[in-house]
């Protein structure tokens, strides 16, 4: 909890009662004897409403210490800011909740086996307090909530569309529209790039495409660190694996490169379903890694949503149609919200449904199947949806993305295309 403000300097405790009459099994509240003074009241609650496994830990300092500290400075005598204290053990016993324990050393063992205490008494009696004496020589700064970056990135976003208002200007809506194809941007520091060029052996040792666990990133997807949830997915299929951004400017570094293309690649409209639905062409939207060993291939497929793969490793090449959009409103699935997302079986279910409708019709010379690199590390796959194409690696190596995708694929059968050029690189699968 940050005490950056009135409202969030008393809600520890308030938090802590309302949590811990739903089921949550342990609820922790730390408060300063500032804080707490704001919200005594919730003491009660939680007597009220019998709640359960409730350990309190008040800081007692005697002063407001965000505002002495960092308004008036370490140590000085500062006004308005000395605070007087209950007794608070006799105060919770007073509630009903007696045995309370206090900490004035920085002695481990000793904490340890008082914080074991405490949740002991919180266990059988419903709450337990623990009151930590703060030294008077300590002067601790309250660390301050930095916003996910992928919420500064969408509040730029924002600003810079309504500039292009302001001024005139005609938006389509995309700031940069990459029909298919590949936005530079991931900027990947040496120590990453050996890591990951560490990882090729383990990737060439499969003889099938891996998939790893999925991320839904659901209404919360500004709030999501990219390079969280790729560590934590690759670390779930190779334990042995690298912490590949080992420092928080890399992790910080990979999320804001991620947001720079997600921003640049997809329109207004786009943009607002995935943030505000978590969907795609009303597809839900998951992270996953995707590992193709060497010369594995994909059928010939439509995307019914976009789709952004990042090249982590090796590099992945594809046969695409140019020029060409399958309908957009034909691929379009409606799941409602609130209900479960989607199954590995109900996927699969939409994907054999999709191979037997779907057809491409002879375009003559306004389209081709031509071959080019999708993604190679550091650089990214932009499908938007109806895009159709056929990936592959090479015979000399495998490749690992990260995507965000819905895990289906409208696959067509190269019976079902009508159109000419280019076909001959198609390959059956």
């Amino acid at each position: 909890l940050s005490s950056s403000a009135t409202p969030t300097t008393n809600c520890a405790t308030a938090t802590s009662a309302n949590g811990s009459c739903g089921r949550m099994r342990k609820v922790l509240a730390v408060a300063g004897d500032g804080g707490i003074q704001m919200s005594l009241n919730e003491i009660a609650t939680m007597k009220d409403h019998g709640s359960q496994n409730v350990l309190v830990v008040i800081v007692v300092n005697k002063r407001l210490g965000r505002v002495n500290n960092e308004t008036w400075g370490p140590g000085l005598r500062a006004d308005g800011c000395n605070l007087g204290s209950p007794d608070y053990i006799k105060l919770f016993e007073a509630y009903g909740y007696p045995n309370g324990q206090v900490l004035s050393t920085s002695d481990e063992i000793v904490i340890e086996e008082t914080i074991r205490k405490g949740w002991e008494l919180a266990e059988s009696q419903g709450v337990a307090v623990v009151v930590v004496q703060q030294d008077p020589k300590v002067f601790p700064t309250m660390h301050k909530i930095t916003p996910a970056s992928g919420h500064v990135a969408w509040e730029h976003y924002l600003k810079e569309m309504n500039k292009e208002r302001n001024v005139g200007f005609k938006s389509s809506g995309r700031i940069s529209s990459p029909s298919f194809g590949q936005i530079p941007g991931f900027h990947f520091s040496q120590d990453t790039t050996s890591k990951l060029d560490s990882l090729q052996d383990w990737i060439e040792g499969f003889e099938t495409t891996q998939t790893s666990s999925y991320t839904w990133i659901g209404e919360s997807f500004l709030s999501i660190s990219p390079a969280a949830v790729f560590q934590h997915q690759l670390t779930e299929m190779n334990p042995n694996a690298p912490d590949v951004f080992a420092t928080q400017e890399e992790k910080d570094n990979f999320d804001k490169d991620f947001w720079a293309v997600v921003m640049k690649g997809f329109s207004i409209s786009e943009l607002n379903e995935i943030i505000e639905k978590g969907t795609s062409n009303g597809y839900p939207l998951r992270f996953q890694i995707l590992i193709l060993p060497k010369d594995a291939i994909f059928k010939l497929h439509a995307h019914p949503n976009v789709e952004v793969s990042i090249g982590m490793q090796g590099t992945l090449y594809h046969y695409y149609l140019t020029d060409y959009t399958f309908p957009k409103h034909e691929l379009e699935r409606f799941f409602p919200p609130g209900s479960p997302y989607p199954t590995d079986e109900t996927i699969k279910d939409l994907m054999d449904e999709f191979e037997t409708c779907m057809v491409i019709d002879d375009r003559g010379d306004r389209s081709r199947f031509v071959e080019d690199v999708y993604a190679s590390r550091g650089q990214v796959g932009i499908n938007p949806a109806g895009s159709v194409h056929q990936s592959f690696s090479s015979k000399e190596g495998g490749a690992m993305l990260f995507v965000l995708w819905s895990g289906c694929h409208c696959n067509i059968k190269l019976s079902n295309v009508k159109h000419k050029l280019g076909t001959e690189l198609l390959r059956e699968v």
